[in-house]
């Protein structure tokens, strides 16, 4: 199902991308909290939490279920409950 989610990354003095998310070789400047596009690819309700796969890089992250914000298209899979 495809969402928008939202974490803080760590950023240059640019504000990119930066640290372990980037390829340069770029200090870190500071953090900012970002809103990406991804995928949910399973939920954990337990813990109240989307496991998300980034469209961009492919990244896979928890994040809580207060910061995803679910978008339905029309061929959208379901997703897996745990």
């Amino acid at each position: 199902m495809d969402c928008e989610y939202t974490k803080v990354f760590p950023v240059d003095q640019w504000n990119r991308l930066g640290g372990s998310f980037s390829l340069s070789d770029v200090p870190i400047a500071g953090y900012q909290e970002l809103t990406r596009e991804g995928t949910v690819l399973s939920e954990d309700i337990a813990m109240q939490t989307y496991e998300v796969s980034d469209y961009e890089k492919g990244w896979v992250f928890e994040v809580p279920m207060k910061d995803v914000k679910l978008v339905e298209g029309e061929e959208d899979e379901p997703y897996e409950h745990k």
